[in-house]
C-alpha cells in the first residue's frame, strides 16, 4: 500500500513508459508492417514513432494541467460528465480487449516455442491472475517490479539486435523509397498503433515527482522502443527479406533462431528468449490492465473499498475474450480489427482534450 510520501520517480516514468509500449506486438510487427511498406516497413515505424512523440507530449501537456489527477478524472473534468462517460466507456472497451487479446497472442506465442504441451487456457489464466496482483497491489509496487525487469529486457531486445547483425544481407533493404512512397505512407498508422502504452503518462503522472526537466524522461520512454522497433524491423527484413518474413508468425522469436553460438552453447536460443518475453508481455499487460481498472472505477464511481472487487472481476472477462476464439492464428489478425478506436483515440480524443484543458485553464486565469 501507498503512503503519502510514496512517488514515482523521472527514470521509474521512463521505465513505465517504455515498458508499456513494448507489448506483444513486438513478437510479430516487423511481419505486420512489411505486408504494407515492403523493405520499407521501418520507415513507416519511424514515422509512426514521431506520432507517438507527438500524441504522448499531448499526454504529457494534459496530465501536467492537472498534476493531481490522473486521467478518467481529467477527462470527466475537461469533457464533462456525460461525453466524458463516453469517453471512459470507449477507452474502457479498448483496453479490455488489447489486454485480453495480449493475453491470447502470448500465450499462443509461448505454446509453439517453450509449452507445448501446456494447454491454452492455463496460460492465459496463470498470466491474468499473476497481472491482476500486480494491480491489486497498487501502482508503487507496479513501478517496483518494472524497476527489475527493465534491465533485462532492454539487455535481450539490444543483443538480439546485435548479435542479428552480422546475418543480415543489405540488398534485402534495398531500394530505399523506390515507388514506394505511397505504401510508406499506408503504414504510418498501423506502426503508431505499435506505440499505444504511451498513454499510461495519464495515468501515472500524478503519482510522480515532476519537474520541468521531467517532460525529457517522458519522452525517452518513448523513443528507447521507437528505436527497438525500427531496428528490430530493419534486422529482421535484412535477415529474411520480405518473402520470408511475411511467412512467418513471430518474427522476433524466429530471429532466435538463426542466432549461432559454438557448439551447444545455448542449443535452443528462441526458448530462452520466449522465456523472456513473459516479463516484457507482463509488463505490458499489467499497465493496460491498471488502466482498465481506473477507468471502470471512475466511470461508475465505485469507492475505493471495492477496488478490489474491480481487479479480480475482470480477470473472468479477459478469460472469456481471449478464448472466444480457439484457433490461435485467427486471433492474430483481432487486433487489427480494434485499432481503428486506438487511433481514434490516440491522434484526435487526447490531443483535443489537452487543446480544450489549456484554454479552459487559461480562460480561468484570465477571469
Amino acid at each position: 500500500m501507498k503512503t503519502n510520501t510514496d512517488r514515482l520517480n523521472p527514470i521509474q516514468a521512463m521505465t513505465l513508459t517504455t515498458t508499456s509500449i513494448l507489448s506483444v506486438e513486438i513478437l510479430r510487427s516487423q511481419q505486420t508492417i512489411a505486408q504494407i511498406a515492403g523493405q520499407d516497413a521501418w520507415i513507416s515505424i519511424a514515422l509512426g514513432g514521431f506520432l507517438s512523440l507527438a500524441s504522448g507530449m499531448a499526454c504529457y501537456l494534459l496530465a501536467s494541467l492537472y498534476p493531481d489527477k490522473d486521467f478518467p478524472e481529467i477527462n470527466l473534468d475537461v469533457a464533462g460528465k456525460f461525453i466524458g462517460r463516453l469517453l471512459l466507456l470507449a477507452f474502457s472497451v479498448y483496453m479490455i480487449l488489447y489486454v485480453s487479446l495480449s493475453l491470447k497472442i502470448f500465450a499462443q506465442a509461448l505454446k509453439m516455442f517453450l509449452l507445448d504441451r501446456t494447454p491454452i487456457q492455463s496460460l492465459v489464466l496463470f498470466m491474468a491472475i499473476v497481472a491482476g496482483y500486480a494491480v491489486f497491489k497498487g501502482l508503487y509496487t507496479i513501478g517496483g517490479v518494472v524497476d527489475i525487469i527493465f534491465p533485462f529486457v532492454m539487455i535481450t531486445i539490444i543483443a538480439i539486435i546485435l548479435l542479428s547483425i552480422p546475418k543480415t544481407n543489405p540488398i534485402y533493404l534495398k531500394p530505399v523509397m523506390f515507388d514506394n512512397t505511397k505504401d510508406i505512407l499506408k503504414g504510418v498508422l498501423p506502426s503508431f498503433q505499435n506505440f499505444t502504452g504511451f498513454s499510461f503518462i495519464l495515468y501515472f503522472f500524478s503519482h510522480s515527482d515532476n519537474t520541468r526537466s521531467s517532460i525529457f524522461w517522458y519522452m525517452a520512454g518513448i523513443l528507447i522502443p521507437m528505436v527497438l522497433y525500427i531496428s528490430l524491423t530493419a534486422v529482421s527484413i535484412g535477415v529474411f527479406g520480405v518473402k520470408d518474413l511475411l511467412t512467418l508468425i513471430f518474427p522476433t522469436l524466429t530471429l532466435l533462431k538463426e542466432i549461432e553460438f559454438p557448439g551447444t552453447f545455448l542449443e535452443r536460443l528462441e526458448a530462452f528468449g520466449a522465456v523472456l518475453w513473459i516479463v516484457i508481455v507482463f509488463a505490458s499487460v499489467v499497465s493496460f490492465y491498471y488502466m482498465s481498472t481506473r477507468n471502470l472505477v471512475v466511470l461508475f464511481s465505485i469507492k475505493s473499498k471495492y477496488l478490489k472487487y474491480v481487479v479480480w472481476g475482470l480477470i473472468p472477462v479477459f478469460y472469456f475474450i481471449a478464448m472466444y476464439q480457439e484457433s490461435g492464428i485467427l486471433v492474430l489478425e483481432y487486433p487489427q480489427r480494434v485499432s481503428p478506436l486506438q487511433t481514434i483515440l490516440g491522434l484526435l480524443v487526447i490531443p483535443t482534450l489537452a487543446i480544450t484543458a489549456f484554454f479552459k485553464k487559461r480562460k480561468g486565469r484570465s477571469q
